[in-house]
């Protein structure tokens, strides 16, 4: 997903949109995570779960999330919440998909 979030970032500037990724991985483990898929966009280390549980997506029992892309308008409103569902290598392409419909 995040290789596919990175080949389509591109696109993604030309709606004027950024991305930040956002993870319960450690710091060092996002960095080179980052790196390895080739992703130029921001990517957060969230190790204690605190965003995670902010936007509802930290699992009660596990240390692990809900994968879900949050569309964040220029107020920092929630627009649109996208959950990755079992098309995880499509994810990518619907989030790019509805911003152009909305003439992001």
């Amino acid at each position: 997903e995040t290789r596919s979030f990175a080949q389509l970032y591109p696109s993604f500037k030309t709606l004027d949109v950024e991305l930040v990724g956002i993870s319960m991985d450690k710091l060092k483990t996002q960095c080179d995570f980052a790196e390895k898929m080739g992703a130029s966009f921001p990517i957060v280390a969230d190790p204690r779960g605190e965003v995670a549980a902010a936007f509802g997506v930290k699992k009660r029992l596990l240390p692990t999330y809900k994968r879900v892309t949050f569309v964040i308008d220029e107020q920092g409103v929630v627009e649109k919440v996208i959950p990755v569902g079992f098309g995880v290598g499509k994810h990518p392409e619907e989030v790019l998909e509805y911003l152009r419909s909305r003439g992001a």
